[in-house]
């Protein structure tokens, strides 16, 4: 199973993961759980995140698999945290011909190096390039904290070309260019000669045989940069065997060497072409073996018992010999391969060993069971045989009774002993007289014990039913017989009964006679033939007796033996210790936002945020808010007008002002009513008085309106929320983007670049006299401070001066953020004032100081709003496929119990916070209303409530009551995501069948605790 990176999947990777990551912000640094060299690093921006994983020197890769972290982080991880948390990503590269990919932070002010040769390593660096941090010390190369890392350039690495990245065949080349100037046929030819003589004199030194590599071995070794797996599938389509040994072609002839040098080219080929493959229409190939540990007995599931394991991956399409059930194509980038490896292969390991843990469990089930039943089927038979034993001397009773009398008489009158009775019985039967009983009898006899040993025809029987052979029993006259004593009687006299049985045939008739059946049985002639045959039956019925026994006894056991295996099942799932992997969830956009869906399918989302205006309002779409007097920025209300209405339906007006007035200060004032007004989305603007020239854009979440006639006002309607549970029913494997990027369209409605000068104009002349006066009073200390600028120290070391210098011509030549740049000269200007003037002649005061600062601070922070907003308004709408995206969600999870759409839907919870009317299709919800509760105590008693007040219908067909799949789906959700729905602060839930409303930490609902633990 392939647990490393190649250097080409390195190569592959690298300019994927750039085109992924460059450009975000990293959030934060974890551990992955119970893994100390697997990292969590988590990026984002707005509206977009991204988890990217790296397994210190085997791997790394984007995911889409959320994975289980440590609640308190290492040591390494909050130093991880002090130096890169929220740093933008400006650079990813792989240094050339190593196996090391460098991430550059802001703009070079840090970087991470991740070693994948060796045992692996990560360490953080400076601009200068001095370690700051490490994950494992290596004394022998001197990494340790505080020394300089020399393994790549930053001027290099990071210079312009290779920023835009825009000259993929130079990058090609310098990949392959070793393996490109080897590929001749004196390279290969010489490579056959040292490994020759390599095996010669290994031979003569240690007298052994030397391990001889095979053909596709030498050559990857060799050509490094060519997959060992491209190399076996090209030597195969040549004709050659790769595991062949490489002896065999020592002297290969011309023809031979060039079809290895042929091969070769065609894996050069293969590997241009996969890294000259735009990133977004790469694909990697998953190879599947069957997995040992799938358990017939269950239901296959890809996620916990999969038929099929993965064990490689790779960008090239396995052999022409392969079939499309030998493995899986993953598109969109290879990336995305390694991380359905990966990811699964994890996913599967608590699965895995709890599935052997089952399997073992169910093979001693079924041990037991086949025991039992033998035991049952022995006894059965040992009846079976003492019933046809009664029957046989029954229907034989004068035979039985004449030779009793024979033997009583040689006993009792001849007073005849054990020897000479066997003698004389013997010489009977030697006259071979058919009709005489004695005939009957069988050796060895037991007479001590006063037991006969003879054989009777089965008359019961059809003689046109095949019977099987009955092997005799020790039947004790003189008492009840126990079923072990008959058992090992049987089992002695088993290997005798072939002979017992005789078959009467006549070759002078044309039809032969049928066979007669005959068996052996032990008697005891001390008593008569009927009290024989008596304690057959005897037997029988103690034996059916023990059997109803022991039939009840092994329920009683197999019930005590599968409720132990459960008890040890959870024993075991609760020890697991193994990292929980689920796969991340993909919301749809207005999630991250307040929002709900009305009944009549209006989506409507709170306004409190300006991307949402500036990116999914248009001009057709509909603005509520609620009256002036009780309005606030949660109150405003964004109607996507999908239907392309002049006006909205009654219903949508009265829940979307319910909405509203949630939000505003009628619900904290407990306003029983009150009236809002609505208008369409054109009639607001973001800029005063709707001139961005003179007045510059608005506060978040404020508005100006600018036809105050067009408003449409509302009639005041009752505060009554509530929150329900909606369900999103999305296919398996749907690759849908229900929001695409529109083209890059300049919008006509933006400010030009004059505009924005006049803007800033205005900005500069607001703090131009804060800045003049500290200016003033700096001014004789700024002309010492330039004049007293020391240079760089000549005692450096080398490396340190060399990449000291390398760096301030890196900063002098990048591109980066006047506003950040200009802000830090400031603060080194200022401290480098207070440190070089003494106390006693200080001319500058803390405030002059303060105030430049603060000056410079409010001017950037106006430059970065009016750029920001520039940016918005040029950048084009996305297309959002709502009605792709409404379809999915439902009020109820299945409309019927078809088990098929398990198998091709995956169900969400999805919840909602809502006006109660809007609810009324909702099979789970609850009526929310004022009060002082905190939300996260209400959202537990709201899923505690959810899942016990319906009753469970496991046949899924009552839609009154609660299915497996919901009530499982419940379960997992995280009680913590439902707070996030809410957009009040306090409030109670009225919980419909139970006694009264949601304590939100009361007495009673302690008590209520207590009782519930108790039960």
């Amino acid at each position: 199973m392939k647990e490393k990176l190649t250097a080409l999947d390195l190569e592959v990777s690298v300019n994927e993961l750039e085109q992924n990551l460059v450009g975000l912000r990293l959030n934060n640094i974890y551990n992955v759980q119970d893994n100390n060299k697997q990292f969590l690093l988590k990026f984002q921006k707005p509206n977009v995140k991204q988890n990217f994983i790296i397994d210190c020197g085997l791997k790394l890769y984007i995911t889409k698999f959320s994975r289980n972290t440590p609640t308190t982080p290492s040591g390494f991880i909050v130093k991880l945290r002090h130096f890169l948390s929220n740093k933008k990503l400006t650079g990813l590269k792989k240094v050339s011909n190593e196996r090391i990919i460098v991430l550059q932070f802001s703009n070079g002010m840090f970087y991470l190096s991740l070693e994948f040769f060796s045992s692996g390593n990560l360490l953080v660096l400076d601009e200068n390039l001095k370690i700051l941090q490490v994950f494992r010390v290596n004394e022998e190369h001197n990494v340790k904290i505080g020394q300089y890392y020399n393994l790549f350039n930053p001027l290099e690495l990071f210079d312009e070309e290779n920023k835009t990245s825009n000259n993929i065949n130079n990058l090609v080349s310098s990949y392959l260019a070793t393996d490109l100037n080897n590929i001749n046929e004196k390279y290969l030819t010489n490579v056959f000669k040292q490994e020759q003589e390599k095996i010669s004199k290994s031979e003569n030194i240690n007298n052994k045989k030397f391990k001889v590599l095979s053909i596709s071995k030498l050559l990857y070794l060799n050509y490094p940069t060519l997959t060992n797996q491209l190399i076996q599938d090209k030597l195969k389509t040549a004709g050659f065997k790769p595991n062949e040994t490489c002896a065999n072609f020592f002297d290969a002839d011309e023809t031979t060497i060039q079809s290895f040098l042929k091969v070769l080219k065609d894996c050069v080929f293969e590997v241009k072409s996969v890294l000259e493959t735009d990133t977004s229409k790469r694909v990697g190939y998953l190879t599947k073996i069957n997995n040992p540990t799938f358990l017939e007995s269950e239901e296959e599931n890809d996620e916990t018992n999969p038929r099929f394991l993965y064990d490689s991956y790779s960008p090239f399409k396995p052999s022409g010999d392969s079939t499309a059930n030998d493995f899986d194509e993953v598109t969109g980038g290879y990336i995305f391969a390694i991380d359905k490896f990966y990811s699964t292969l994890e996913l599967l390991k608590t699965s895995t060993k709890t599935n052997n843990f089952i399997s073992q469990q169910n093979k001693k089930l079924e041990q037991t069971k086949m025991e039992n039943e033998k035991r049952v089927q022995q006894l059965d038979e040992v009846s079976v045989s003492n019933e046809i034993k009664g029957n046989t001397i029954i229907s034989n009773i004068e035979i039985v009774e004449e030779l009793i009398e024979i033997i009583k008489t040689l006993t009792i009158k001849n007073q005849m002993d054990w020897k000479a009775i066997e003698l004389w019985i013997q010489n009977q039967q030697k006259k071979k007289k058919a009709t005489d009983p004695i005939q009957n009898i069988k050796f060895p006899l037991n007479l001590e014990e006063n037991k006969l040993n003879i054989v009777l025809p089965i008359d019961r029987f059809d003689n046109d039913e095949e019977e099987e052979e009955v092997s005799s029993s020790d039947s004790d006259s003189s008492s009840d017989s126990d079923s072990s004593d008959s058992d090992s009687d049987s089992d002695n006299d088993s290997d005798s009964d072939d002979d017992d049985f005789k078959v009467n045939s006549s070759q002078k008739q044309k039809k032969p006679k049928k066979e007669v059946k005959k068996i052996s049985i032990w008697i005891d002639f001390t008593l008569s033939a009927y009290t024989n045959a008596s304690n057959y039956f005897q037997v029988k019925k103690e034996l059916q007796t023990k059997k109803t026994k022991t039939l009840a006894n092994q329920q009683k056991a197999m019930k005590s033996i599968e409720h132990k295996f459960n008890k040890n099942l959870n024993k075991k799932l609760q020890k697991e210790t193994q990292p929980l992997i689920t796969k991340l969830r993909e919301p749809f956009f207005f999630q991250k936002f307040n929002w709900f869906l009305t009944t009549d399918g209006y989506l409507a989302i709170l306004l409190n945020d300006d991307m949402i205006y500036w990116k999914y309002a248009e001009p057709n779409d509909f603005y509520l808010n609620s009256n002036n007097t009780i309005s606030s920025k949660n109150s405003q209300v964004l109607i996507k007008n999908l239907r392309n209405e002049d006006t909205l339906s009654e219903r949508a007006i009265v829940e979307v002002s319910q909405f509203s007035l949630a939000g505003s200060e009628a619900w904290s004032k407990k306003i029983s009513s009150a009236s809002c007004y609505y208008c369409k989305i054109d009639n607001i603007s973001k800029f005063a008085n709707d001139d961005f020239k003179k007045n510059g854009v608005l506060d978040n979440a404020k508005f100006y309106i600018k036809d105050e006639s067009k408003l449409i006002n509302l009639s005041p309607v009752q505060l009554v929320m509530g929150f329900g549970l909606l369900w999103r029913k999305k296919l398996k494997d749907s690759n849908v983007e229900y929001i695409e990027q529109a083209e890059e369209n300049s919008i006509s409605a933006a400010p030009t670049d004059e505009e924005i000068k006049q803007v800033m104009e205005q900005i500069d002349s607001t703090v131009d006299d804060e800045i003049s006066i500290a200016d003033s009073e700096n001014k004789d200390l700024n002309s010492k401070e330039e004049s007293g600028e020391t240079s760089m120290t000549s005692g450096r070391e080398s490396h340190k001066s060399v990449i000291a210098n390398a760096l301030e011509e890196f900063d002098e030549l990048s591109n980066r953020s006047p506003a950040r740049s200009s802000n830090k000269e400031t603060k080194n200007k200022n401290k480098q004032k207070k440190e070089s003037t003494p106390d006693t002649a200080n001319k500058i005061s803390d405030d002059s100081v303060k105030r430049l600062e603060r000056s410079q601070q409010l001017k950037e922070k106006a430059m970065y709003q009016t750029m920001k907003i520039t940016k918005l308004m040029n950048t084009p709408k996305p297309k959002v496929h709502y009605e792709l995206m409404l379809k999915e969600l439902s009020p109820v999870m299945k409309l019927s119990n078809d088990e098929k759409d398990d198998l091709l839907y995956d169900y969400e919870l999805v919840p909602m916070f809502a006006p109660w009317m809007a609810l009324s299709k909702t099979k789970f919800k609850v009526k929310i209303q004022n009060g002082t509760n905190k939300k996260l105590k209400n959202c537990n008693d709201i899923m505690i409530y959810f899942e016990n007040h319906l009753k469970i219908d496991n046949e899924s067909k009552d839609k009154e009551c609660i299915w497996p799949k919901e009530l499982e789906l419940i379960r997992d959700y995280p009680t913590e995501g439902l707070v996030t729905s809410f957009f009040i602060d306090k409030f109670k839930c009225t919980l419909p069948g139970s006694k009264g409303e949601s304590n939100g930490g009361n007495k009673s609902s302690k008590k209520n605790k207590g009782n519930k633990k108790k039960k």
